[in-house]
């Protein structure tokens, strides 16, 4: 052994010794260093990491880390991966953890299957992959970590990389919350209140919820306090008459998968109806909301005006090909939140002498790293020329061109309405999305901040309940 060795090995041998304090080590499967006082070091590092009965010294914790991680030990190796997954102390580093958790996990550490699961799931360094989290949750599970009922109950809930399934949810929700786990408590009574798996019982589910809310679960402390009303929990009455609306007679009984067929410029136009959006099982309507959506053909691929509830336009592009519409735009909901319309597929038919435009839209929120409940459009072609030539004839100019730290738009407007202005790259990624603001008729000069925006070629789109119109600019 080399005097450096040596000297390193004495070091760490008399720094074990200094270290204090007495508790257990959480009991898991997984190789560990033979070194001395090895159970106590590990402890003490902990306490140096979290300040607990120590002075918090993160440098301290992840040198005793990274020795014993070199001597084979697995609990050691998955310590000082969540350092640089949560940047404890040392630069953030998703690529380390991951190395990091891959090699505790194959030394038989429990909870690194629980923290590769993590990392697969939201697509942290590798590419997000929903099946491989299941198998690493899995496994963590199957090695003895027993804390991961939540992420297979709520894969299970969602269907995300296995087949969508209540009843095995609610099984795993079961067995979590009797462990106190909190997200069960939530989901295991939302399942009591939908009815989902188990027989419908309000009673249960407001228990459940309880539960949740005193150990501060913060997300059914908000709901319990949204909805304290006697109607609480109750089931939404029909959303839809099918006697009203002919409509309504082609929304699918539960979310059908169709496959495309609509990949020509037949569908120019206004189109009005509705988008609906089913439970994770496919089998209930949650929801469904009035959407407008202007279509035009442009280079041969689609641009338009997407319109929810008459309110919050945004403008709308898909490339078409054989089989689905790839879209490039991020969609805002009433609550907000901002989605991604990431697919389409549809199919044209001719009903009773009117033309309907009916399929799948897929939705991904980038804040949870996960797509949306399944959700099925229906559209009616709507004869309404004036509508269909606004989206074709409103003006739109932008200068300087090329631009600098700002451009001023000109536009003139045939009816007042909500606009927002959307600029892409040109891979279609958004690079700067303006607010929503309303203009009367007439025309218009706008201003936009470009400051941060890296010089390239960009498209500037002006997109409203009517209008939709584009300019072409560089920096």
């Amino acid at each position: 052994m080399k005097i450096r060795q040596i000297i390193r090995r004495i070091s760490f041998i008399l720094l074990l010794c200094l270290c204090a304090g007495s508790g257990t080590i959480l009991a898991q499967k997984g190789s560990k260093s033979s070194l001395p006082q090895r159970d106590k070091a590990i402890r003490d590092a902990y306490r140096m990491l979290n300040g607990y009965k120590m002075t918090q010294d993160y440098k301290t914790a992840a040198r005793i880390f990274r020795y014993l991680s070199a001597d084979g030990d697995a609990e050691a190796s998955n310590a000082i991966g969540m350092m640089y997954k949560y940047g404890l102390g040392m630069k953030q580093n998703d690529e380390r953890a991951f190395n990091l958790f891959s090699k505790a996990a194959e030394q038989g550490y429990a909870k690194a299957w629980y923290n590769l699961g993590l990392m697969y799931k939201f697509g942290h360094f590798v590419e997000q992959d929903f099946e491989k989290a299941v198998e690493c949750f899995e496994k963590a599970k199957e090695t003895g970590y027993d804390n991961v009922d939540y992420q297979l109950g709520y894969m299970h809930y969602k269907g995300m990389g296995v087949k969508q399934s209540y009843r095995e949810a609610v099984r795993y929700f079961e067995q979590g919350a009797q462990k106190g786990s909190k997200m069960c408590m939530y989901f295991l009574g939302l399942c009591y209140f939908k009815g989902r798996s188990v027989e419908r019982n309000t009673e249960q589910g407001k228990y459940w919820f309880a539960k949740a809310a005193d150990l501060g679960y913060n997300r059914v402390i908000d709901l319990m306090a949204r909805n304290h009303s006697e109607t609480f929990g109750m089931t939404k009455a029909t959303l839809r008459s099918v006697a009203e609306e002919p409509i309504n007679a082609l929304i699918p009984a539960r979310y059908t998968s169709i496959a495309n067929t609509v990949n020509d410029i037949g569908i120019e136009g206004v189109w009005e109806g509705k988008i609906i959006t089913y439970d994770w099982s496919g089998e209930e309507i949650e929801d469904e909301t009035k959407l407008q959506v202007s279509l035009q053909s442009v280079d041969g691929n689609i641009e338009g005006v997407w319109t929810e509830s008459d309110t919050a336009s945004v403008a709308v592009s898909a490339i078409m090909n054989k089989d689905e519409w790839q879209f490039d735009n991020i969609v805002l909901y009433a609550n907000r939140r901002p989605v991604e319309m990431r697919t389409g597929r549809f199919k044209r038919e001719f009903k009773d002498g009117e033309e309907y435009l009916s399929g799948n839209v897929r939705f991904y929120c980038d804040v949870t790293r996960e797509y949306l409940a399944p959700s099925y459009v229906v559209l009616k072609r709507v004869n309404t020329p004036s509508a269909a030539e606004n989206i074709r004839t409103a003006s739109l100019s932008a200068y300087p061109n090329p631009f600098n730290d700002r451009i001023n738009v000109e536009f003139e407007l045939q009816e007042a309405q909500d606009i927002r202005f959307v600029m892409y790259d040109v891979t279609g990624k958004q690079i700067y999305t303006g607010k929503l603001e309303t203009f009367e008729s007439g025309k218009h000069l706008y201003e936009i901040p470009t400051e941060g925006i890296p010089a390239g070629n960009y498209t500037l789109k002006l997109a409203g309940k009517s209008v939709s119109q584009s300019v072409k600019l560089v920096k």
